[in-house]
This record gives structure tokens, sequence and C-alpha cells, in this order.
């Protein structure tokens, strides 16, 4: 993360600790991508004043994200068709308002409901559905599972010391209309509030989180000598992938790495439709002529690692579905730094960089 990257992080979470707005900007370019620019609070920071303010400057639809567990805690459920229409965006729960002595429509109200939302102690019997507020589900693991506006408003949160829960809207300008990303900075400036962009939020949290668990290592002879065999499972799903390593890695300047994606009909049925087998072969080959590198055997999430169909042309090297933060703390977790892709991998050359070794 460079300086100023940095620097409005930095000031992000005092913002937030303050009980104060920052800017999110979703700059991602995947499925979810909507280019959306938000305003998001801690939910447990806010008063009815911060309500109205927000109401001034946004959509005027205040929303609630908090995580699966607690929106299951405190009934909500999700909105009809949310999770079916929109798998991957925002999941909309059924709205509601807390009991209390306030106009359920008032910012008071409302600011009410949000801070009994965020309260570690509120009850389902404290809450009355349906309401004037609008709850978000958001997914386990947060931006390195989904990355959207949802989950990074609660991992800012998380990242501030504060409660999972925050309030999110949709930015707009003067005119009433939404702010693009192109004009997130000069918007955050008039409003003299830090600007977070959703993928510098994925890369910070890529390098301080575990997303890996060693849990198993044995020796395994073969055919091109023996290799290390070391099991790692991914905390953001529980898929096991294997590390074969040969020879002494932390002592080479540059190790040779080979990424090979299960193929259950071509690596162990030889089938005719791809290459997949070839290359799991010459990959060790080629790993045992180096004299040392590691060969990473990456599960399918499916429970039978079948593939229906044909490979990609070109076998493993045309695959878009490597998850790279997984690679990345494998290979670092062997000591690997500097390193060389064998022909045929399934990393892509032009998302190498993605590793940030």
């Amino acid at each position: 993360m460079n300086t100023a990257v940095s620097q409005q992080f930095d000031a992000a979470v005092t913002h937030l600790r303050a009980g104060l707005a920052v800017v999110l900007v979703d700059d991602t370019t995947g499925v979810c991508a909507t280019g959306d620019v938000s305003l998001v609070m801690a939910a447990e920071r806010i008063t009815a004043d911060a309500v109205a303010g927000m109401g001034g400057r946004t959509s005027g639809l205040l929303c609630v994200a908090l995580e699966e567990s607690r929106a299951d805690r405190l009934g909500l459920v999700p909105m009809v068709g949310s999770r079916v229409e929109r798998p991957l965006g925002d999941v909309f729960a059924v709205t509601v308002d807390a009991r209390s002595d306030f106009p359920v429509v008032s910012a008071a109200g409302r600011a009410a409901t949000i801070r009994a939302l965020a309260d570690p102690h509120t009850r389902r019997t404290d809450l009355s559905m349906p309401g004037c507020v609008f709850p978000l589900r958001t997914r386990p693991e947060g931006v390195l599972r989904v990355a959207s506006r949802a989950e990074a408003a609660v991992d800012l949160c998380q990242i501030a010391g504060l409660e999972p829960v925050a309030v999110v809207a949709k930015l707009v300008d003067r005119e009433g209309m939404l702010v693009g990303r192109d004009d997130a900075d000069e918007v955050a400036a008039q409003l003299t509030l830090p600007a977070v962009r959703l993928t510098d939020l994925v890369r910070h949290l890529r390098r301080t989180t575990s997303l890996i668990r060693r849990w198993a290592q044995a020796r395994l002879p073969t055919a091109y000598g023996a290799f290390t065999a070391i099991g790692y499972e991914s905390t953001l799903d529980g898929v096991e992938h294997l590390a074969l390593t040969f020879g002494s890695i932390r002592d080479a300047g540059r190790t040779l790495v080979a990424v090979h994606h299960e193929c259950l009909k071509g690596d162990v049925f030889g089938s005719a439709d791809c290459e997949c087998r070839t290359l799991l072969a010459q990959s060790q080959q080629q790993i045992r002529d180096a004299g040392s590198g590691v060969l990473l055997y990456l599960r399918s999430p499916l429970p039978t690692g079948f593939r229906t169909g044909s490979c990609p042309d070109g076998g493993q090297s045309d695959r878009a579905d490597v998850p790279y933060d997984v690679v990345a703390q494998i290979l670092a977790d062997l000591g690997v730094g500097l390193f060389d892709v064998t022909a045929g991998s399934a990393l892509r050359p032009d998302r190498i960089e993605q590793l940030d070794l």
C-alpha cells in the first residue's frame, strides 16, 4: 500500500472511530462491480444528526450492513428472491425498526434502530418488522469472499475495532445524481472526507489476513523423484490444496513454480479431451530437472472435482479461476520469493503480479 493510500486508509479508520463518515468507492471490475460511491458510517456511532446529514447527501435509502450470523440471530431473513436474483450483489433483509420512544420514520427513530442493530445485546423481541431501515446481510470473510460495498463497509468497521455493523448509502451530487467513481475523489475533497477504494481494501486484507491453514505433511516418492507433499486448507471456502516441494526452496535464488488445477478425468483417468495429465507430469519433470521447485495442486470446490466438457484450449494455461490470494499465501508460507513459472502452468501471466511476493 503506497503512502497516499495508507494515509487515506488511516484517516478513514480515524473517522469511523470518531463517528464521522468516509467515502467508499467501488472500483472493482468483477461481476459484483457497480461503480457506486457510498457514504459509510459506523452504526454504533450513529446519531440523529448524522442520519439527517446522510439523507441530504445520499439517495436517501440508508442501509445497515451486518454479518449473516448477526442477522440470523435477530431474525432478519433475506427478502424473497434477493439471494436468487442477485447471488453476488446486495442481499437485502426484511426491513426493521427498533422498539423505542421515537417516531420510527424520524431521524432519531432510524438512528435508534441502527444503534440497536449494532448493539450485541439486542434481541429479536427488541425489533419489529417490517420497518423503515433496510438491513444488508453480508457474507463471511467479507470482501475476500465477495468484493461489494456492504462487505467492505463491515470490514472497515472491523479494522477500526468497532462492531461489524455499518450504515451505507449511495452518494449523490448537488443535483441529486448518483456520484460515479470517476468523480469520487473530487466529491470526497469537497466534503473533506477520506476516500477508500474497494480494491485497496481487498489488497490490505489479503496482506493482513490468514487465508490458509497448513494441516499435513508427508514424503511422496514419484517417478520424478521424492517430493514433499504439504496439505493446506483455504479458510475462505474450506477447500484443501496440495503443495509438492522438491529440493531446498528457501535456499533457492529463484524458485520454479507450477500451478495445476484439479482435473479428475484428465489427471486420474487420462481423458483424451484434455492434456492435464501430460501437463502435470511435465511440471514434475521440469521441477526435478531444475533441482528444486513447487507444484501447487489446486483442488476444485466441487465435491467430486469432475469438470464436464473439455478443458479450455491450452489445457491448464487458460484458467481464470485461480485463487491468487490463496496461492500467494501458500507460496509465502513455503518461503518462495522470486519465482519462474513452468510452461503450461495455470497461472495467467497477466495476473502473476497479484501474487505480490
